[in-house]
């Protein structure tokens, strides 16, 4: 089954009416997403003995988080809402393990002012129970990234919103089952009308 063709509203709808096998479909989908994220964070807290797999399961938790306090009238699509309570979720985590294992080995090695996990971007207030479209809300940069996501055609628009997640060319391929040339053409698109949205 070709998970990047389910529609997510259909599925969130099922999943309120109880359906198992659409959550599983949800999971699925999700999955690349959630792992590319995990392996993301992995390469910066694994010095504190972190196991990726740690990661991926805070992923999974902020997927569910997304999928029960989805509303239909938010002003962001569901992807982009899931994206962020699933990078949310594994950066809460990474913060908080990072700050505990830190003290444990306060004794054994020293943190630097430039350690890496601290130029992370944390994308929440200090309480995890927030709900993620308040930060979507407080960034006057999002309602820019949609309009210029808008104007994109929709292929384009659907590598924008992959590659600015983090996503590489090759990974896109694979999850939406395009050519290189093709997601190459795609980024080309992108890059062009990101200069002319730009100096509008």
């Amino acid at each position: 089954m070709k998970y990047k063709n389910v529609n997510d509203y259909e599925q969130l709808y099922l999943i309120s009416e109880n359906d198992e096998e659409a959550n599983r479909i949800m999971y699925e989908k999700y999955k690349p997403i959630i792992y590319s994220f995990a392996y993301q964070y992995y390469k910066i807290v694994k010095k504190y003995d972190v196991d990726v797999e740690e990661l991926v399961q805070e992923g999974y938790i902020g997927l569910s988080n997304a999928i029960n306090k989805y509303k239909d009238n938010t002003d962001a699509n569901f992807y982009t809402f899931a994206t962020v309570c699933i990078e949310r979720s594994i950066q809460s985590f990474c913060r908080k393990y990072k700050t505990i294992k830190a003290k444990k080995l306060s004794n054994k090695i020293s943190i630097d002012s430039d350690d890496e996990i601290l130029n992370i971007e944390l994308r929440e207030d200090e309480t995890t129970d927030v709900n993620p479209n308040a930060y979507l809300e407080k960034k006057n940069y999002n309602d820019m990234l949609i309009n210029f996501k808008h104007s994109l055609s929709n292929r384009a628009s659907m590598v924008f919103e992959l590659r600015y997640n983090g996503f590489n060319n090759k990974e896109i391929c694979s999850l939406l089952d395009l050519s290189y040339p093709m997601i190459e053409k795609c980024v080309r698109e992108i890059k062009e009308k990101g200069v002319n949205y730009l100096n509008k």
